[in-house]
Parts: structure tokens; sequence; C-alpha cells
């Protein structure tokens, strides 16, 4: 998966009992059993081959892939925004039920107060794809994040923030046609580019849900001025 080397395949089923939090109230823990029906740690990145970061912002030692089978996939968002929040490491999420299937993406911090603790300052979860039919989008995600594809492997945080800000670009492509053009750019190799181009587009994202919104011809001119700037400033990456 995702092109890594076999040599990082764990293949390992956590029972469910053990990935329940244990401060969980009863309720949620009947939920989670509900919905979760077998979890596997497929992959787990370590080592230094691709460089750990451990300072006063990361602890990025490992990067873990889960496969999560649940009962419906419309779970995938409650089920996702609880386990990203759990796993400290950087991980990816592939959840799935008999036909369908999402990733889940986080960007991830120390906590400033509490360095064992971890903060989830965004989160990603993909459209959901066919599991039997082809399907373009998926195809160009799994292409644009493979191994071999990212082009800034100096360490595990450029490696996991190339990942994270191509899906959210394909995910959000129709914000402006040009967005998915940036996949073959040489931008990956600049870090500060990357978060800068995800901070443009988040704006972006933003400014064109707030056009949907707005009622008065005075708001929607203000907003389309916006988001021109926007398309300015992100041509000009």
């Amino acid at each position: 998966m995702f092109g890594i080397d076999q040599k990082y395949s764990i293949n390992k089923k956590i029972p469910i009992k053990d990935f329940i939090p244990k401060d969980s109230k009863p309720q949620d823990k009947r939920k989670i059993k509900e919905i979760i029906k077998k979890v596997v740690l497929s992959w787990q990145l370590t080592g230094e081959e691709l460089p750990s970061v451990v300072d006063e912002i990361y602890n990025y030692q490992i990067i873990q892939i889960f496969d999560f089978e649940v009962t419906e996939i419309k779970k995938a968002g409650y089920i996702s925004t609880m386990y990203q929040e759990i796993i400290k490491a950087p991980c990816i999420l592939r959840i799935h039920d008999s036909s369908h299937e999402v990733y889940s993406f986080a960007l991830k911090r120390l906590n400033k107060n509490d360095s064992t603790q971890v903060v989830v300052t965004d989160f990603l979860l993909t459209d959901p794809f066919s599991i039997d039919l082809p399907d373009v989008t998926r195809d160009t995600l799994m292409k644009a994040i493979t191994y071999s594809a990212v082009r800034n492997k100096q360490n595990k945080v450029t490696y996991y923030l190339e990942i994270f800000v191509k899906a959210y670009l394909l995910k959000n492509s129709k914000l402006y046609s040009k967005l998915e053009s940036f996949l073959e750019k040489p931008i990956w190799y600049d870090e500060s580019k990357v978060l800068h181009l995800y901070q443009l587009v988040k704006e972006l994202a933003s400014q064109k849900e707030k056009l949907i919104k707005s009622v008065t011809t005075a708001e929607k001119m203000k907003i389309n001025q916006l988001i021109s700037q926007s398309i300015k400033e992100i041509d000009t990456i």
C-alpha cells in the first residue's frame, strides 16, 4: 500500500476491546463496538531511512497506516475524528465497509502544555470511493501519494505534510481548476511553499462557503474580490 517497502508491513489485527479508550462512557463503548468490525495495523514507517523529527513542536518517529472495517461508511467521519485524536503518531486511516472506502489524514503537533500529548490541528477525510468500481479520483490520489512520488523525504514531517496537502488539493480541486496541476510542480521540495499553498486553499474554501451563504449584493461583491485575490496568490506560488 502507498508503495511503501514491504519491510514496514505489520498486518497486525488489534482486538477492538483494546482499541476503545478506557475513559469512554458506556454508551460510547457500545457505539464503537457496533460500528467497528475489525482494526488492523497494516504498516508502520519506522527507523531513520526517513529521518524522525523530535523537537518542541513534533514527535514524528513513526508513521502508521491502519485499516478499519466498519458496518457503514457513513460512520467514517465519527471514527476518523475519534481515532486521529487517540492515535498520537501521524497516521493514515483507511476506513471501509463492504462497498466503499475513505482515507483519513490529520496534521498533529505536541501539546504546548504537555509534551506527552498531541493536538490535531487539521483533519482531512476523502470523499467515499467505490471498492468494486474504477475511480479516477482515487487513482490520482494513490499515484500522488505513493512513496516514490513524494518529493520531499527530508524527514517524516515533510513526507506526511506532502501527502496531506496533496490529498487536500484533490478533495478541493473543484474550488479552482488549476489546483490539481500543483501535483506535478516542484513546490513540494519547499515546506514553506507547501504550507502557504495549503493556507491559501483553505482560505479559498472558506470564502466560497461564505459566498454561498451571503445574501446581499454588497456581501457577494466583497467575497468575490477576496476569492479573486486568493486565486491570484495561488497562481504566484
